[in-house]
């Protein structure tokens, strides 16, 4: 059988009005990584992770669909996603119900769909389904370029056009909007999104090419814009703390950071991730002649503040035997990172070089983000229609970079240990209805 990978949003096409239709989703799963100081998150918006015991909070999700179709021009959905999230913190195997979609859609012609409201932001070759684990191959996409971008709903408009040339089918999308995006310690205001994918189709070969322009802030509880302080580095790239603004005793020496260095107010403000740009270029292609499945994407971002450049990439190759379908996917994900040092201010120099802190000097701070890589080793086996079951190993490994050793994308130390490989084992069971 071949996957369906059509957007929840455009995937009836049929040209007969239903009043009302409900459907839905759904994954039981479970997931462990062999590190028991070492959490894996499914998603970034798990309040925590999952250790070296099997725990299923972080692997389940249920999705509820209802649309309205008065007529063959007019279409109304309103989707709910229950997931383990950031209103979880504290509690145990909550699952407080989202709203996903929820959006009205004009249809004009056949080949033409405007539509408003919220819906998931097709920033990805598999943004639109990745909820829906029965219509992928993995478990969760791979990690290495979906957590390399918090994206997920956007409340705005869209346009598609559908049409065929040359024996190809085509779907050009155009979207613009905004959205608040809620972690359990912070949020990400997306002020604005707004970008153009294409998608080409002949066969069995699918390929997708996509761009989004985006400017976001990041908060903490408080409301402030992040960071906060400097977290600093030494040329070796250690950690060698934290510079808060408000200190009156910077580094021992008596004065503030602001005075200590000459460059820390200006500094700060470049770190500060405040409408800073979150720029996402990707090109991504599937292949299912029914025997042979391949899947591949490319992502570069374009980041802003503390958060550097990067690219990402992975490919997932399988083959069919009957109802199993083993893959290998290998995937990478390699930031840019950028050291920006503080100069320290003439007058206080000599004594610095003198102080305890001298062998540190000079202090930086760094854009950065985790760099990974990771192969991963799965097998689906379609146990119905509308039933698959899924099991996955993925072995992952931080990389450290010369100005920001990294822990990894998912990955979270419990302890606060460093960056090690781990493997993450998961189970799952998907279904549609």
């Amino acid at each position: 059988m071949s996957i369906c990978y059509l957007p929840a949003a455009y995937a009836d096409t049929s040209s007969e009005p239903k009043t009302l239709t409900l459907s839905g989703f759904g994954t039981f799963g479970i997931v462990k990584t062999n590190n028991e100081l070492v959490e894996f998150r499914s998603y970034a918006q798990a309040p925590n992770g999952t250790a070296n015991r099997w725990e299923m909070e972080n692997e389940s999700r249920l999705g509820l669909q209802l649309a309205y179709s008065p007529n063959e021009s007019f279409r109304g959905v309103v989707q709910l996603l229950s997931r383990r999230n950031e209103r979880s913190v504290g509690e145990k195997s909550n699952f407080y119900p989202a709203v996903d979609w929820a959006y009205v859609a004009y249809s004009p012609s056949k080949s033409l769909n405007l539509r408003a409201g919220r819906f998931v932001a097709p920033a990805f070759l598999a943004s639109e389904s990745r909820a829906v684990g029965y219509a992928n191959v993995w478990i969760r996409p791979p990690v290495d370029l979906y957590a390399a971008a918090n994206i997920n709903n956007i409340d705005g408009v869209d346009l598609l056009y559908r049409g065929s040339l040359f024996g190809w089918t085509y779907a050009a999308q155009t979207y613009a909007g905004s959205y608040n995006l809620k972690f359990a310690t912070q949020r990400i205001k997306y002020e604005y999104m707004a970008g153009a994918n294409l998608t080409v189709e002949n066969g069995p070969f699918l390929l997708r090419l996509g761009y989004m322009d985006a400017r976001s802030t990041t908060y903490n509880k408080a409301d402030q814009i992040l960071p906060t302080s400097l977290a600093t580095r030494r040329t070796d790239g250690t950690s060698a703390g934290t510079l808060n603004p408000t200190t009156t005793n910077c580094l021992s020496q008596r004065v503030s950071c602001s005075t200590l260095f000459e460059n820390y107010n200006e500094v700060l403000d470049f770190m500060k991730r405040d409408k800073k740009p979150m720029n996402l270029a990707t090109i991504g292609y599937t292949y299912d002649d029914g025997e042979w499945y391949s899947q591949g994407e490319y992502l570069y971002r374009k980041g802003g503040g503390s958060l550097a450049n990067s690219e990402s990439a992975y490919l997932t190759v399988g083959y069919r035997f009957g109802k199993f379908l083993p893959h290998l996917t290998v995937s990478k994900a390699n930031p840019q990172d950028q050291r920006i040092e503080l100069k320290v201010a003439p007058a206080f120099e000599a004594n610095l070089r003198r102080s305890p802190f001298g062998r540190d000097l000079p202090l930086g701070v760094v854009t950065s983000n985790a760099a990974q890589e990771s192969i991963g080793l799965g097998v689906r086996y379609d146990v119905a229609t509308n039933i698959a079951l899924k099991i996955q190993w993925d072995h992952m490994r931080p990389k450290a970079t010369a100005n920001a050793p990294s822990f990894g994308l998912a990955l979270s130390p419990t302890n606060g240990v460093p960056g090690k490989a781990v493997t993450v084992t998961a189970i799952a069971l998907d279904f549609v209805f």
